[in-house]
């Protein structure tokens, strides 16, 4: 005879026998009982071989809240590692192209000062071009 047993305590009204199970499952095994004396032949069964398997609801659903927790806190720390990746490329991206807009300004302002170093070198020269042609026209007076 097999026999399940779910609740957290199993009280075996028949054999007046209290059992907590000491796991989740637990599990107990009862040889059956005969009557003593006599032939083999002669001697009668007096109760049957039982099986009892105990299940704990309480420590399986401690298991299962724990599992719970567990699944809930890896989701979680995916998703924030997920959403730090998006924030650290989106930050990266547009840092990207703020360097890029810096470089792109410093040639700029890099030109403007050759342009203005050309221009102030081409005044000399036109200054003393001027001071050269005013000499010249002193002298022929």
């Amino acid at each position: 005879m097999i026999k399940l047993v779910i609740p957290e305590i199993n009280i075996d009204i028949n054999l007046n026998q209290i059992s907590m199970p000491k796991s989740i499952i637990d599990y107990n095994h009862k040889k059956a009982v005969w009557s003593g004396g006599g032939s083999f032949s002669s001697r009668q069964k007096i109760s049957d071989e039982e099986h009892i398997i105990t299940i704990s609801p309480k420590l399986i659903k401690d298991i299962f809240t724990k599992i719970i927790y567990s699944i809930k806190k890896k989701t979680l720390t995916k998703e924030l590692q997920g959403y730090k990746k998006i924030l650290d490329d989106y930050k990266n991206e547009y840092l990207q192209k703020f360097e890029e807009f810096e470089k792109q300004k410093q040639n700029e302002v890099l030109e403007l000062k050759k342009s203005l170093s050309d221009v102030l070198k081409n005044l000399e020269i036109t200054n003393k071009q001027l001071l050269v042609l005013e000499g010249v026209k002193n002298d022929n007076k």
